[in-house]
């Protein structure tokens, strides 16, 4: 049996694509469409599947980058290693 993609896509299952994200805590689209093949025997490409997330606002987010160090342990650091700096291996 062969099987061809839906090329379109009832707003009940762009609702469950959705909710198996949200609700069911299914970690990528990728798995969605494992999901719906098993479950409801719909063949749907990821790409699709992505296409509707994103219309829903849930796409991937780069994660916001972080200083390595806060300003207070800078000049913690800093301030150990002034403190440091007149010692020897020996001491």
């Amino acid at each position: 049996m062969v099987f061809q993609a839906i090329t379109f896509l009832k707003q009940a299952d762009e609702h469950y694509y959705v909710r198996q994200l949200t609700k069911n805590c299914v970690p990528s689209a990728v798995k969605v469409t494992k999901y719906l093949e098993n479950d409801i025997g719909k063949n749907v490409g990821v790409e699709r599947v992505h296409k509707v997330l994103r219309k829903s606002v849930l796409g991937a987010i780069e994660k916001p980058k972080k200083p390595l160090l806060s300003t207070k342990n800078i000049r913690n650091k800093l301030s150990w290693c002034i403190a440091q700096s007149n010692s020897t291996v020996d001491d």
